[in-house]
């Protein structure tokens, strides 16, 4: 959907689509396996880096917090680098996943207001945070594939998502609890 350089995101908007929840999820599992050591090892990585705030003296913790939090947005954009290059059919290597780095500005201000205004929308009422969780889910995606910069991409998503935002929530859902193998 968002690699098809052919439509672009207000065609998708006004055209519709549909959601294939199993579809998507073969799909994930097949680009999983063609690089499993790879996604498994940069996931080994990033826990063990967000386990360092805890490990740390408690007068540093709120220091590495901070710098777990600064980091996230543009480590986790290495996941769907890499699944991008797949998809492209191209070769990947390790260091692919840090090409997030190379949109950090973008991808640090999106992950702090996402996960910002969230938190207010669950506080305020609930409701708001479990919608903006979910329309913000391609944040992104339209970072690191289309360029957009931080709010383009957020209200990107949200408009993307929200032609089908219930069925975004089950393929969420589905994908947490999701035993894909063959």
């Amino acid at each position: 959907m968002f690699t098809d350089g052919a439509r672009s995101v207000p065609d998708v908007v006004q055209t519709g689509y549909t959601v294939d929840i199993g579809k998507y999820l073969g799909e994930g599992w097949e680009l999983f396996k063609k690089n499993a050591g790879g996604f498994v090892g940069f996931t080994l990585l990033m826990l063990a880096l967000s386990a360092v705030p805890q490990i740390l003296p408690e007068r540093l913790r709120p220091l590495g917090s901070i710098a777990s939090s600064v980091l996230s947005g543009p480590l986790g954009a290495g996941f769907y680098i890499v699944a991008f290059k797949l998809i492209k059919q191209r070769g990947t290597t390790f260091s692919d996943f840090f090409r997030g780095f190379n949109n950090f500005l973008p991808l640090f201000l999106a992950s702090l207001l996402t996960s910002i205004l969230t938190v207010v929308g669950f506080i305020l009422l609930f409701i708001p945070g479990i919608y903006l969780a979910v329309a913000w889910a391609f944040t992104t995606l339209f970072i690191v594939d289309r360029r957009f910069d931080f709010w383009d991409a957020m209200e990107a998503s949200r408009k993307v998502i929200s032609k089908r935002w219930f069925s975004w929530l089950l393929f969420i859902v589905a994908f947490y609890h999701c035993d894909c193998a063959d």
